[in-house]
């Protein structure tokens, strides 16, 4: 493993054999000096079973060969899970997000512009669907709705995985919705 994890919001797991004299070794990706905690659960422990299968099944929601893509920058473009506060603040869940800001604009914030995602069906005005065929990377297990309407910018750190990317007609797309909901000449 040659890269290196940056990001509150990483969680490895390793499967390892303890030595002879009570010993781990584990080569891990975070650059020295990173302070890390590490859970220890021998193997046939029941006592993060269900920690670790909902987990895992949350895992299965996309298939995709950047699946595993943490504590990266995010380009434009990206499907990136993230946590999404209430309209009324009153909570967050986390959720799929495309990332609108430019790549250079990602470089030199440490923020990212992005549009909700939903696997809700139902079409708003500002919304649209989007299939495994829009994307450049990656594939979707369901349909997902783009909420154009839904308009956030969050620190990048927060982002927790990166799923795919979307191609560049669908960030048109997203582009043409937002003009219409921003423009001024827009009569309901």
């Amino acid at each position: 493993m040659n890269s290196v994890v940056h990001g509150p919001h990483t969680a490895l797991k390793y499967e390892v054999e303890v030595q002879a004299d009570g010993q781990v070794a584990l080569q891990l990706p975070f650059a020295p000096g990173a302070r890390v905690v590490i859970f220890v659960v021998p193997e046939h422990q029941e006592l993060f079973s269900d920690l670790s299968v909902a987990a895992e099944s949350s895992l299965g929601l996309w298939d995709n060969p950047v699946d595993d893509e943490v504590g990266i920058m995010p380009r434009q473009g990206d499907i990136v899970l993230i946590p999404i506060p209430f309209t009324n603040l009153s909570s967050q869940k986390r959720r799929p997000v495309i990332v609108l800001s430019n790549d250079h604009y990602n470089r030199a914030a440490p923020d990212a512009i992005v549009v909700a995602m939903t696997s809700n069906p139902t079409i708003t005005a500002y919304s649209f669907t989007i299939t495994s065929a829009d994307l450049a990377q990656g594939t979707l297990n369901r349909p997902g709705t783009v909420r154009v309407d839904k308009l956030y910018t969050l620190e990048q750190t927060l982002i927790v995985k990166t799923f795919g990317r979307v191609d560049m007609h669908i960030l048109t797309r997203i582009r043409t919705v937002l003009q219409t909901l921003t423009n001024t000449n827009q009569h309901q």
